[in-house]
């Protein structure tokens, strides 16, 4: 009786712990792009969800060439679709690598590296 009441316990726990994990989607998608001739870096988190202020990212960690720059944490999702950030105001020059990292505060995280380039000569 009391194995059979451990087991079925267990199953629940694993069950709530799984259901959990599939209501729960990481972020699908980091867009990100820097303007050099504005000196900006815009970040776009894609991360649908059906209530951004009970699911959504909670924390965007941008690197940039390796050195923390920004920690930035987060209360709600600005839409159901994605986290917008303002744009960040940081000097660059070609060939600076921009790593973000983007965490949902119910399950998971996503990163994405760019690179700093010329713009084109016309």
């Amino acid at each position: 009786m009391i194995i059979r009441r451990k087991s079925t316990l267990l199953g629940l726990c694993g069950m709530t712990l799984f259901a959990t994990q599939v209501l729960a989607n990481p972020p699908s998608a980091i867009h990100a792009d820097y303007d050099l001739l504005r000196q900006e870096l815009n970040i776009t988190v894609q991360h649908p969800v059906a209530k951004p202020t009970e699911h959504f990212i909670k924390k965007i960690v941008v690197f940039k060439n390796g050195k923390e720059i920004v920690d930035k944490n987060f209360e709600f999702q600005t839409s159901h679709r994605n986290q917008t950030m303002i744009p960040i105001n940081i000097a660059a020059q070609p060939g600076d690598r921009f790593k973000i990292v983007a965490r949902c505060n119910k399950f998971g995280s996503k990163e994405k590296t760019i690179e700093v380039t010329a713009p084109p000569i016309k």
